[in-house]
């Protein structure tokens, strides 16, 4: 496939059909009474730059785990279709990610790299679920490196096509694993996570990483 670079103009439409996914994604979550929260390079554009990070490609949201069912629910009937649809692994089971994303209908944006996977494409917004995490550092630690090892798993779909040596090898062998088996692990760390939960820790358990 041919890459495309984008114009300055072309970059600056694509962040404007990004604010307007963002401007439907307020709009459910406000008539539904559903908290969120803009993070990472998103809440730093917001308040340096007023908008967005002039270079910045993408808009990253999170909610805590039962705001995020909720919102996932209220897609259904809410979320108006002609500007933008919800994806994840129920929705797009060539999905491989462990956070979901808002599409742009009518749109097709695909990162470089990723051309050979068969998920639906299209500009997007990212919208990860904050999970609660043990409370002591040790099992802290285990749960951040159970999930760096689904992350990757996940991900080698991607690193097995675009690493070389060793790296290819190990990323073929883990794009072999099941991504169903993948999810249920998740889910597992999703049913233990809510809001009313007195464990005072909350963090996203799938940071984005390039997808």
């Amino acid at each position: 496939m041919e890459y495309k670079e984008l114009t300055p103009e072309q970059f600056r439409k694509m962040q404007l059909v990004e604010l307007d996914i963002l401007k439907e994604f307020d709009r459910v979550c406000r008539k539904n009474n559903i908290n969120y929260v803009m993070i990472a390079g998103t809440m730093l554009g917001a308040i340096r730059h007023k908008g967005f990070i002039p270079w910045d490609d993408d808009i990253d949201v999170a909610m805590l785990r039962e705001d995020y069912e909720k919102f996932k629910k209220t897609c259904l009937d809410d979320l108006n279709s002609d500007i933008c649809y919800f994806q994840d692994h129920t929705t797009d089971p060539e999905y491989r990610w462990g956070h979901a994303k808002l599409r742009r209908t009518g749109t097709t944006f695909v990162r470089v790299g990723q051309e050979h996977l068969k998920c639906k494409t299209g500009i997007f917004i990212d919208v990860f679920a904050m999970d609660d995490v043990p409370k002591t550092i040790p099992m802290q630690l285990v749960q951040d490196f159970r999930c760096f090892c689904l992350r990757k798993i996940l991900w080698s779909e991607v690193g097995r096509v675009n690493t070389k040596g060793f790296w290819k090898v190990w990323f073929t062998l883990l794009s072999k694993i099941p991504v169903e088996w993948v999810f249920k692990r998740l889910n597992h760390y999703a049913k233990k996570s809510k809001n009313s939960s007195s464990n005072g820790v909350r963090l996203l358990t799938f940071p984005a990483s390039g997808n």
